[in-house]
């Protein structure tokens, strides 16, 4: 049998397309899980209770809501954890990435499996 967890991560004023992305990219970099669906909206069950979140991965059965100033997972405990450790380097990452494409930068993102950190590569005009 599974735990549940509800790990809170600190980034202020979330942008919620902004985390999907983030978690999308943590899904795919980190996790090494592709084609796995995002929605908007969703529930998940946590000790009985019935918490309506933001986002929701049905396929990890993990809700993210955002609250006073946190993010909230909840969910699975192991990938609730994994995704809590990297979602602040990863949301930074995927906002710089976002804002160096707006001003015409030819960019991508990749995750470094030996630091464990993500890395923009290919910073042209």
């Amino acid at each position: 049998m599974s735990h549940t967890a509800e790990v809170r991560v600190k980034i202020e004023s979330p942008n919620i397309q902004l985390l999907k992305a983030a978690i999308q990219l943590l899904l795919q970099q980190v996790l090494n899980l592709n084609n796995v669906n995002i929605v908007e909206g969703g529930e998940v069950r946590y000790y009985g209770r019935t918490i309506k979140t933001d986002l929701y991965i049905p396929k990890l059965d993990i809700g993210i809501k955002v609250e006073n100033g946190e993010v909230r997972i909840v969910g699975e405990k192991f990938a609730a954890d994994l995704i809590a450790e990297k979602l602040q380097d990863a949301y930074i990452a995927i906002a710089v990435l976002m804002s160096l494409l707006q001003k015409g930068y030819n960019v991508n993102l990749a995750y470094n499996n030996t630091t464990g950190t993500f890395e923009i590569v290919g910073v042209a005009v």
